[in-house]
Order: structure tokens, then C-alpha cells, then sequence
């Protein structure tokens, strides 16, 4: 399913944070985690796993709170309309 796809991408992501060696990098790149824990707490909000959906959207909130904050933070209030 799409959800384990972009779980795989997450984790390709995670595994080169250790190759950035500036501010900018690491603001791209959070920004980047930011996006992959969105798209994957989209797809689960999909697949109908709300509780996990609502954990990869916070974690994506908190990884770059000032990027895409509206768009997370709808996606949070559809996980909390019919749990």
C-alpha cells in the first residue's frame, strides 16, 4: 500500500541526515521530513489507521513547525472527526 512505500522513503531520508553539514541543509531537510511524515499521515488517514496517522502528523509538525502547519493541522482535526 501507499503508506509503506512512504514509510521507505521516510527512513531513506532519516538515514542521510548525517550528511548535512549546514543551516540550510538542515533546514531542507527538515522541511523535507516535515513533508514525508504529512504524506505518509494522509495515507493512513486513507487506509482508515487514524491513531497512526495522528502520530506521523505530529511528527512531521514537529520537525518543521512553521512548514505546512495549516495543511497538518487539518489533516490532525480529520483524524480526531470520526475517532
Amino acid at each position: 500500500n501507499q503508506s509503506n512505500s512512504q514509510i521507505e522513503h521516510l527512513n531513506t531520508l532519516i538515514k542521510i541526515k548525517n550528511l548535512i553539514s549546514n543551516k540550510k541543509e538542515l533546514k531542507d531537510y527538515n522541511k523535507a521530513l516535515s513533508y514525508a511524515h504529512l504524506k505518509i499521515g494522509e495515507s493512513l488517514i486513507v487506509e482508515k489507521s487514524k491513531k497512526k496517522a495522528l502520530n506521523y502528523l505530529i511528527k512531521g509538525l514537529l520537525a518543521s513547525p512553521n512548514y505546512l502547519t495549516k495543511r497538518f493541522l487539518f489533516q490532525i482535526i480529520q483524524c480526531f472527526k470520526s475517532m
